[in-house]
C-alpha cells in the first residue's frame, strides 16, 4: 500500500464525530450511535484499525465504507497487516496480521473469502483532512511523527514529501507511537499547523487526551468496552463521549 491524501470538505453547521479503534466491537458502535443520536446528516469519522480481535469485523469495516453518508475513514495498522499480507503476498506481514487478531476475521470472513475485504480498504487514505466552515481538522492513525513536526498537515499531500521520506511516511502515519508515549510521560508535543486539531487512534489511553492540539482517542473499547468518540460541535467546543458512561 502507498500513502494517500483525501481532503473533503462539509457543512459549517454539521456535528463531526470522531471513532477510536473499533476492532470488531460493533456493538459498542451501535451503542454510540444510539445514545449520542448520531444521524445520516452528522459526519462520521474512523480512526481506523476497524477489524480484529472482536467478533463483528465485517460489520465495522461496512459501517466505515462512504457510501454510507457523509462517513469517512483512515487507514490503520491492522488494515495494512491484513493487505499487505493478503493481498500482496508478504508472509511476515500475514502471520503478524493472525497473530494480532487477525485470525478472529479470518475466521469469520473464511479464510477461502479473505481477499473480499481488499475493495473495503484500500480506498483508505494514510491521512484525512476535514474542513469545515474555516476550520480544518487532520485525521491519522498512529501519529505525526518528529520528523513532520516542522511541516503543515496539508503539506504531506505534496509528491515532494513522499519523494523525500519514502515509504516512512506510510509507516509512521500508521505505526508510530512517538507522539503517544511523548504524552504518557509528560511531554509537551509542538502543535501541528494548520489543523484546529489533529486525531489519532493506535496508542492505548485510559480516557480520551489532548497534547497541544493532538487528540489521542483510543481507550482499548475491544478489551475493556470503553471505546470512545471525540464530538466537534459546529461552534467548535469539542468534547468526549464513553461507551462505559451512563446511558
Amino acid at each position: 500500500m502507498e500513502f494517500k491524501y483525501q481532503k473533503v470538505e462539509v457543512d459549517a453547521n454539521k456535528r463531526i464525530f470522531v471513532f477510536g479503534d473499533l476492532h470488531g466491537s460493533y456493538h459498542l458502535v451501535e451503542k454510540a450511535f444510539k445514545v449520542l443520536g448520531i444521524r445520516d446528516e452528522d459526519v462520521k469519522v474512523f480512526a481506523g484499525d476497524l477489524e480484529d480481535r472482536g467478533a463483528q469485523n465485517i460489520k465495522c469495516i461496512e459501517k466505515a465504507q462512504p457510501h454510507n453518508p457523509n462517513t469517512y475513514a483512515v487507514i490503520g495498522n491492522h488494515e495494512h497487516l491484513y493487505y499487505a499480507g493478503v493481498v500482496e503476498g508478504s508472509r511476515d506481514h500475514y502471520q503478524c496480521w493472525i497473530q494480532n487478531g487477525g485470525d478472529v476475521t479470518a475466521q469469520e470472513v473464511g479464510y477461502e473469502n479473505l481477499e473480499m475485504l481488499a475493495p473495503m480498504i484500500e480506498w483508505m487514505p494514510t491521512a484525512l483532512e476535514v474542513i469545515r466552515g474555516d476550520k480544518s481538522y487532520g485525521f491519522t492513525h498512529a501519529d505525526w511523527p518528529p520528523f513532520l513536526s516542522s511541516y503543515a498537515f496539508r503539506e504531506i499531500a505534496s509528491p515532494a514529501m513522499k519523494h523525500q521520506f519514502g515509504d516512512n511516511l506510510f509507516e509512521n502515519l500508521i505505526w508510530s507511537r512517538a507522539g503517544a508515549n511523548a504524552t504518557t510521560q509528560g511531554v509537551t508535543l509542538n502543535k501541528v499547523k494548520g489543523v484546529e486539531y489533529i486525531f489519532h487512534g493506535h496508542s492505548y489511553m485510559r480516557k480520551p487526551t489532548i497534547n497541544a492540539n493532538r487528540v489521542f482517542i483510543d481507550t482499548g473499547g475491544v478489551f475493556n468496552g470503553n471505546l470512545s468518540v471525540a464530538v466537534i460541535e459546529p461552534d467548535g467546543e469539542l468534547w468526549f463521549y464513553s461507551t462505559l458512561e451512563e446511558d
